[in-house]
């Protein structure tokens, strides 16, 4: 389909957005890709950092995820402070973004009231006022959303934000607006990301990923949308932790002996507020060489028992990892592992069930990813990040090939 001439930004000569698949695209690259609605159910609360406003797409496809969310009760309404914080720096006159984002009226429930929002909060800016911040009120189903607005060069409104929960790397693919992909701009970025924070973007570039590394996050391409094969997302990593050299071990059968008598511990110390207890990741796949830690989902009925389990984690001598995990490190440990605890719905957790389950059923594709497993951590022996991302691409095959076949 042929990009329509308002659709096109004239200073990098690329269009503002997918045409067909905008507000789909948005939800599964930004909100899905960073774990939107378990940041904010885990911190009461929910920073995002956004590289380019545009014509306000993003914001727009947020409040409505956030409407369907709770109407299909992912998550329960609560006034908790959401802060969307965005920059431009060729801001487009209300007329033309209300034109733009016109086009979605009556695609998706709600949206036609979400338009007039963003439209309204926008006209009540000064798209003059240059390095400053501008902010708006707009009520969304899981609370009051401020909206901040920096008209003006990315990295000084990067300077000038305080720590983001998570950022939507926007503004343009690198080879139209490669200013926007700088080395220094995702650095700062980095350092103005939480740990355990998260960052998506369309582009998988490998000097993008490499920045992103350095930046301080693990990245991961993960399976795109419509005509992108894949995607990226970063997951901001502790700082200063020394961590041991890479190494694979053959498959053990005491590693599922060991996750039967973790789980009987967990179940009895938990309680009723999980769903279930799962045995994840390399350890669970019978032949598969693996890092002899065992991965343990724990899966909860909504995001909501989140903080009730943390603490009674907390009070077993687990240490918060981010991104929902938890780990421990006393002498009497089982054996070395680490627990993530998921909402049912997670698609998180599903991908991770589908890929075991996948595994156990194919030892021929289990062959395949022992033998790649291990020429990767001849490669990268001390660097986690690069041998995960190097795994990605491979993984990625998997899941597409189990899609068909279990669902």
């Amino acid at each position: 389909m042929e990009t329509p001439t308002y659709l096109v930004n004239e200073h990098y000569q690329d269009r503002y957005f997918d045409v067909v698949n905008a507000i789909a695209e948005a939800r599964h690259v930004y909100f899905e890709g960073c774990h939107l609605l378990d940041h904010l159910a885990q911190h009461q609360r929910l920073n995002i950092g956004e590289t380019g406003f545009g014509a306000g797409r993003v914001l727009l496809s947020l409040l409505c995820f956030l409407s369907e969310a709770v109407a299909s009760g992912r998550i329960v309404a609560n006034d908790w402070p959401i802060e969307f914080a965005s920059v431009e720096l060729h801001p487009l006159s209300v007329e033309r973004l209300a034109s733009i984002l016109g086009m979605f009226a009556g695609r998706v429930p709600g949206i036609d009231a979400q338009i007039e929002k963003v439209v309204t909060a926008y006209g009540h800016f000064d798209l003059t006022r240059m390095g400053v911040w501008q902010e708006q009120s707009l009520e969304t189903a899981c609370g009051p959303l401020t909206l901040k607005l920096w008209c003006g060069e990315a990295l000084d409104m990067v300077n000038a934000v305080t720590e983001r929960d998570v950022w939507f790397l926007e503004g343009h693919g690198p080879k139209s607006n490669p200013a926007i992909w700088r080395t220094e701009l995702l650095h700062a970025i980095g350092q103005k990301t939480l740990t355990g924070g998260h960052c998506a973007t369309f582009t998988v570039a490998g000097e993008i990923r490499r920045d992103l590394r350095t930046a301080g996050f693990n990245t991961r391409r993960l399976p795109g949308f419509g005509g992108k094969k894949e995607v990226l997302q970063g997951l901001k990593r502790a700082q200063n932790i020394a961590e041991p050299s890479l190494t694979l071990a053959k498959h053990s059968p005491q590693w599922s002996a060991a996750f039967d008598t973790l789980a009987k511990t967990l179940r009895l110390a938990l309680g009723c507020d999980i769903v279930g207890i799962e045995h994840v990741g390399s350890t669970s796949i019978p032949g598969l060489v693996a890092q002899p830690v065992l991965d343990i989902d724990v899966v909860i009925s909504s995001g909501f028992a989140f903080n009730t389990l943390a603490a009674r984690l907390k009070a077993m001598g687990y240490q918060s990892q981010g991104n929902a995990g938890f780990c421990r490190s006393d002498e009497n440990l089982v054996i070395p592992h680490v627990l993530r605890i998921y909402a049912i719905d997670s698609a998180t957790l599903h991908q991770h069930l589908l890929l075991r389950d996948y595994l156990r059923l194919h030892t021929d594709q289990a062959r395949a990813y022992s033998e790649l497993k291990q020429t990767f951590v001849q490669r990268y022996p001390n660097d986690r990040s690069a041998y995960a991302g190097a795994k990605t691409r491979f993984i990625n095959q998997l899941l597409a090939k189990a899609r068909k076949e279990l669902r």
